[in-house]
């Protein structure tokens, strides 16, 4: 099929909030369309940017024959850093509060990754260490989440989400730790519905690290 149109779960949850009756209504009605495509062959960067322009959070990935073989979302990109993040994360941390001694060598792949991270447009990205200790956290923290980007270093990562408004933020941290996978949740809060994605910071030994937090408007 080409990319005709997409189907979200936003779409769903708006569809039930008007209490659309899914016998009667067609996804032609309901999908979003035109949607944007890109090729399997294009850089990520590119991708990204093309998301932010768009101000999208989803590309439909289409062959040379404009067949859908995949979708690209913003948690996809964020997700697919894990593992690289990890390496770099306490790095990271460190190069926020201190000057670099070799300013020729500020283009390395940890800045790269950081800027890929902050890039991901409308997504907040909150890191924990194992003792829940907040490492790293782009500023999409403060228009997502109403947090201090640069305040919330060093914060309890269970306690911070609980004063977002999600009680449920401790218990849901302990069911990632045990299900060792990612795991979505969509969260009222008095900001408005959150979508949450909570995952296990993996090195490459798929040792523990730490915690990862993705967060979007809903």
């Amino acid at each position: 099929h080409r990319a005709a149109g997409v189907l979200t779960e936003r779409d769903i949850v708006a569809l039930s909030s008007a209490r659309a009756d899914p016998d009667q209504i067609t996804l032609e009605a309901a999908m979003h369309a035109p949607v944007k495509t890109v090729r399997p062959g294009e850089r990520l960067h590119d991708a990204v940017k093309a998301m932010e322009q768009a101000h999208i959070r989803r590309l439909v990935v289409v062959d040379e024959r404009l067949q859908v073989c995949g979708l690209l979302t913003h948690h996809e990109v964020a997700r697919g850093l894990e593992g690289d993040y990890v390496a770099y994360l306490r790095e990271l941390v460190d190069l926020q509060g201190r000057e670099m001694e070799n300013p020729a060598q500020a283009i390395d792949e940890r800045l790269l990754l950081a800027n890929i991270l902050r890039s991901v447009n409308g997504t907040a990205v909150l890191a924990a260490d194992l003792e829940f200790r907040i490492a790293y956290a782009t500023p999409a923290v403060d228009r997502v989440l109403g947090l201090s980007a640069t305040g919330v270093g060093g914060l309890d990562i269970r306690q911070a989400l609980q004063e977002v408004g999600w009680s449920r933020a401790e218990a849901a941290l302990r069911e990632v730790a045990v299900a060792q996978r990612p795991r979505h949740y969509m969260v009222a809060t008095p900001r408005g519905e959150l979508d949450l994605q909570l995952s296990v910071l993996f090195d490459a030994q798929f040792r523990a690290q730490g915690y990862l937090v993705l967060a979007q408007k809903a």
